[in-house]
């Protein structure tokens, strides 16, 4: 009853036109067939082979639902410099650099943005579509690093044995989630929608849970 609506699921990033969402759908998916496989491999070939028909449905319905769409807009991306992407990356980095050490505070980026627009016809970003730089810019190197050190906790608790046991392919499939998500933060903004920070949160809180056998 679940695999029709993982494969939808699957989709989805190819179907709404999402460039940087089909890029890291596609990683993880191969990543999570590779550690199926190794996780598995005492299988027989009957079974091996029923856990690569999901991703050939996938992908098989990503293409007849959304492909023209998404190639489309997939070359228009290069036409209008990343959806002026790169215009906002210059702005961004001229914040990180006036602010270095505290930031300008949480949410401020909108507010701040208008202030570095060298004219009034520039879009007026809400976002740096880059969450690393924003979070740079917004709290500073200081906050920066020590969100980077609750990061690695989430990576390396597992190793600690303090926690409920778990094997290594539920541990890798945890990690494999939450570095796409902190990939695709590179390119776009995924930390600012309430339901995918929620969804990274949980996997972060369960990551910190379980331990190695």
């Amino acid at each position: 009853m679940l695999l029709p609506c993982v494969l939808v699921q699957a989709a989805a990033p190819v179907i709404s036109s999402s460039h940087g969402g089909t890029v890291v759908a596609a990683v993880l998916a191969i990543g999570t067939l590779g550690i199926f496989l190794i996780g598995n491999w005492n299988l027989s070939a009957k079974m091996r082979a029923g856990m690569l028909a999901p991703f050939v449905l996938g992908i098989a319905l990503a293409s007849y639902l959304g492909w023209n769409q998404f190639e489309t807009g997939f070359i228009n991306a290069f036409q209008d410099d990343l959806g002026d992407r790169i215009e906002i990356y210059e702005h961004a980095r001229q914040m990180s650099v006036d602010h270095p050490l505290f930031g300008t505070g949480p949410g401020t980026f909108p507010a701040l943005y208008q202030l570095y627009r060298t004219s009034g016809t520039e879009d007026w970003a809400a976002y740096a579509h880059n969450d690393w730089l924003e979070t740079v810019i917004t709290f500073g190197w200081v906050g920066f690093g020590l969100a980077l050190l609750a990061l690695a906790h989430l990576f390396t608790h597992w190793w600690a044995r303090d926690g409920i046991r778990c094997r290594w392919d539920l541990a890798a499939m945890i990690w494999l989630a939450m570095g796409g998500c902190l990939f695709h933060a590179r390119f776009d903004f995924p930390f600012q929608v309430y339901s995918l920070l929620l969804l990274f949160l949980l996997l972060g809180c369960v990551s910190i849970c379980v331990a190695r056998e």
